[in-house]
């Protein structure tokens, strides 16, 4: 990041104590509601090498997402190397799983992406929907890697359904899930001791509804037309 060169100059403690109280900010207050002033006094530097640093507060708050983007993908692929299962639909478990308790451990940071995304800045819309495509291109790239569609048996499938349009179908009702909890998490609706408990017990669900669709066959029900 040139434009920052100056910032990464900086230490690497004292970068970091600058990050943590920005994150922290901007996550609790967003971006209008963010003051520089109380940043700067948290961070204990000056405002003047605040803005030295960043320029400007729409400055400071890109830099943020992008680093906070980056920090998280890089934490969610560190932990989903670490996901050994050999059946596909044992594998989404473990990964919605090690999702979810990253997403708790980095609380902080995900709702400041999820704000950003949900909800950006007006004034700096363009840019958080950029930051956003160029992560999203990053993930669609790794997403073979990360669901291995390759574990999905062919023979068990439908003659016209394929082992990819099954893994992206999977992959994105469950990244839904996954952002359902994390909002229920965030508004207090549930709390961390039955947090994996909850996911497991819904997850299965929708894995279950995945496998054997939700219509009874001809078959078994005369009435269903």
């Amino acid at each position: 990041m040139k434009l920052y060169s100056t910032f990464e100059k900086l230490s690497e403690d004292k970068k970091q104590k600058i990050i943590k109280v920005c994150i922290d900010e901007f996550s609790a207050n967003g971006y209008e509601s963010t003051s520089t002033d109380v940043i700067a006094e948290k961070a204990e530097i000056s405002k003047g090498s605040l803005f030295y640093y960043f320029k400007n507060k729409k400055g400071l708050y890109l830099y943020i997402i992008k680093y906070v983007y980056s920090l998280i993908f890089e934490r969610f692929m560190k932990a989903f190397d670490e996901v050994q299962e050999q059946d596909f639909f044992e594998r989404i478990k473990a990964l919605v799983l090690t999702k979810q308790r990253v997403t708790i451990q980095y609380y902080n940071e995900t709702r400041l992406i999820m704000n950003a995304l949900s909800n950006p800045p007006v004034s700096l819309k363009k840019e958080c929907e950029d930051i956003y495509k160029d992560n999203w291109k990053t993930y669609e790239r790794l997403k073979d890697y990360v669901y291995k569609k390759e574990l999905i048996h062919s023979e068990y499938l439908r003659d016209n359904i394929s082992a990819e349009i099954s893994a992206n179908f999977t992959a994105a009702i469950l990244e839904r899930l996954s952002e359902k909890f994390f909002i229920m998490y965030s508004a207090g609706k549930i709390d961390l001791n039955n947090y994996c408990e909850a996911v497991m017990k819904e997850l299965d669900e929708y894995i279950d509804i995945i496998k054997y669709g939700i219509f009874k066959r001809k078959d078994d029900k005369e009435s269903f037309k």
